[in-house]
């Protein structure tokens, strides 16, 4: 392009201002109080680059906590797999497994520097290292991860587990997924609390109809529980020897939960022919093997008069049938 003598040029480009002039765009920056750059005034209403690790408890956990009722658990995104590569939601003693997990990052940034932490241990240890500011506890394995935004990984412990009793069978698995640089650990082993924890508890089978001997009083009769089983949910239906047999229907039907591999209920027990007389009842039942039910019932007379008598402490074994 010809240049005049002044050193202009004959057609200005859009945009074109003289040599060591400010651009166009610092005089409309400053006319909105946004130049220099350390005057402007900077929103951040938006999401927070970083990572948002989920171990979801279903398949509809966005990450909220805590988790209502049993959720916390049971998650639906931890794994138990046997040497053939089947899911498996009851061990055995013996037998060897691999865990598995699946993570979602719900977050806008990559984890990078993902770290996953596997755990076998009794329900009691997990929830009192979830009550216990900086606890500690032997970890299966470690393993690190990179989870990309809105992706959804599979991490497998490095090491194997292999419960050598009964007991050993019935722990828990827990497991931490954590980015320390992005997104880091918040309430350490409370799966209820943290979207970085979670747990699943040995469900033990409570589902089935189960009868035997009861001693009352000096006298023996036929008890009759009949269960049924939604994951952790039961209901427990009361049946009583009364007169030659059992009856028909239940006198007692209650809802519980199994914690800790034990249903606990409390019922009102009604007396057959005047209701404001019967029994009031506290039950713990546990299965101290797969086709034996041990029912715990403490019973407490709820009579209009007073004194009632003493609180009657029975135990029993059914069979499963």
């Amino acid at each position: 392009m010809a240049m005049p003598p002044n050193g202009e040029p004959e057609s200005q480009p859009l945009g074109w201002v003289q040599p060591g002039a400010p651009l166009a765009y610092v005089e409309q920056l400053a006319q909105q109080n946004a130049w220099p750059p350390s005057h402007a005034t900077r929103s951040y209403d938006g999401p927070t680059a970083t990572s948002y690790l989920v171990i979801p408890a279903s398949q509809n956990d966005l990450g909220d906590r805590p988790l209502p009722g049993t959720d916390a658990l049971h998650s639906a995104s931890i794994q138990l797999l046997d040497e053939a590569g089947n899911v498996v939601v009851n061990p055995d003693n013996g037998v060897t497994y691999r865990l598995r997990c699946e993570v979602v990052n719900r977050g806008v940034a990559a984890a990078y520097g993902g770290l996953a932490d596997f755990y076998v241990a009794q329900p009691t240890d997990l929830d009192n290292a979830a009550r216990t500011p900086r606890a500690l506890l032997p970890a299966l394995g470690r393993t690190g991860f990179v989870a990309a935004p809105g992706e959804t990984v599979t991490i497998e412990c490095p090491n194997t587990w292999t419960p050598q009793t009964g007991d050993e069978a019935t722990n828990s698995i827990l497991v931490h997924v954590h980015d320390p640089f992005l997104d880091p650990l918040v309430h350490p082993f409370d799966a209820r609390a943290d979207r970085h924890v979670g747990r699943v508890d040995h469900i033990s089978d409570f589902a089935g109809v189960w009868q035997g001997p009861k001693t009352l009083v000096g006298a023996t009769l036929q008890e009759r529980l009949v269960i049924t089983q939604h994951v952790f949910d039961v209901t427990v239906a009361f049946y009583e020897q009364d007169g030659a047999g059992l009856p028909v229907n239940p006198q007692i039907t209650a809802n519980g939960q199994i914690v800790a591999s034990r249903i606990s209920l409390r019922t009102a027990d009604p007396h057959p022919k005047f209701r404001q007389l019967g029994w009031s009842s506290q039950w713990q039942i546990t299965l101290p093997e797969p086709d034996t039910l041990h029912v715990d019932q403490v019973r407490s007379a709820r009579l209009g008069l007073r004194p009632g008598p003493p609180p009657q402490h029975l135990e029993f074994t059914l069979r499963r049938i």
